[in-house]
């Protein structure tokens, strides 16, 4: 009993005050404290995520740039007879597969050709920035389109291989240990089924971010039961499950990607084991090792940062909350 009800009581022919509106999950302060502590969730999940991926990312390159240097240049320049002799031995070409060899000096014929299996190769986005690329002659808009199209592989200068056209690029001077993946990649059976399913793929661990940011922005709804839901119920329904399985569901969007990974490393190291020289095997084996390792700890830091996220969200809330009720009580007792 608060001292407006204990005064109305003594004094039951005075007129009361009417008391302040109560806190309920509806009003506003919380509607605002649970936005605003779901940006604070979302923040605290990505500098989470960026800070542990990215010493993750430095390390695996410097083993990458560290293998490269120990296999020396003679070994890394054998690489492109081990890829024809692979290509030769498992009939690709007969199969369809156009290989090309790229570097500044091949002709301009040879030039076009690549060019053209590039540009089929490219998704629709990046067929779009590819061709403002070249009217506004902007290297920028190139490199997204490469970016969008093939994510950081379109950056290699070792080799790429192209599901859609069918094509894959073996650089003469630049032969590097991520070839043996490519050539796993260009080996594949169903090569339209695989043009369809890797970008697939790939994009679903980039559900990570709504599936984070829905968790981090939502709170826990009562929802009745034994009754018929309204569509607002429903969505809330589906926004509990959500929160209450951000580490969960934004980990399983890794793992396509990550099985995709796996197989194609082992189908690398298995390549290189049966066409390659000894170091150059146990290269790729180290290296290969490395790559699905890194793609497992990136799985796993999605799902411990969801969960971070949601729990500073809580602790935001909750702490504007008691804020909130400890204003109105003051408020009340004037």
């Amino acid at each position: 009993m608060n001292l407006l009800q204990l005064s109305a009581t003594i004094s039951p022919n005075t007129p009361q005050t009417q008391p302040a509106q109560k806190i309920t999950n509806e009003t506003p302060n919380k509607t605002r404290n649970s936005i605003v502590g779901g940006f604070a969730g979302y923040g605290a999940a990505s500098v989470i995520s960026s800070s542990l991926k990215e010493p993750l990312i430095f390390y695996s390159d410097e083993i990458a740039n560290n293998i490269k240097e120990e296999l020396g240049k003679e070994n890394l320049k054998s690489i492109i007879d081990t890829a024809d002799k692979f290509i030769e031995d498992k009939k690709l070409k007969e199969k369809g597969l156009k290989v090309f060899k790229v570097s500044k000096d091949i002709s301009p014929e040879e030039q076009q050709k690549v060019m053209a299996a590039v540009f089929e190769g490219r998704n629709a986005a990046g067929k779009f920035l590819y061709k403002k690329s070249l009217k506004y002659d902007s290297k920028l808009l190139k490199t997204m389109a490469d970016m969008v199209s093939f994510g950081l592989n379109g950056l290699s200068r070792s080799a790429l291989y192209l599901p859609k056209s069918r094509a894959l690029l073996l650089g003469q001077k630049y032969a590097g240990i991520e070839t043996f993946k490519e050539l796993a990649l260009a080996a594949g059976k169903f090569s339209k089924l695989q043009a369809a399913t890797t970008p697939v793929y790939k994009g679903l661990k980039y559900l990570a971010i709504p599936i984070i940011l829905i968790a981090t922005c939502s709170r826990n709804k009562d929802i009745p039961e034994g009754q018929q839901l309204t569509k607002k119920e429903k969505f809330d329904k589906f926004t509990n499950f959500v929160r209450n399985n951000a580490a969960k569901l934004s980990m399983a969007a890794f793992v396509p990607a990550l099985f995709m990974n796996i197989s194609n490393s082992t189908n690398a190291v298995r390549i290189a084991q049966k066409y390659a020289s000894k170091e150059i095997a146990q290269a790729v084996y180290t290296q290969e090792g490395v790559n699905a390792a890194r793609t497992l700890l990136s799985t796993l830091i999605t799902g411990l940062s969801a969960v971070s996220g949601v729990k500073v969200k809580d602790w935001f809330q909750k702490r504007n909350d008691k804020r909130a009720l400890a204003v109105q009580d003051t408020s009340t007792i004037k």
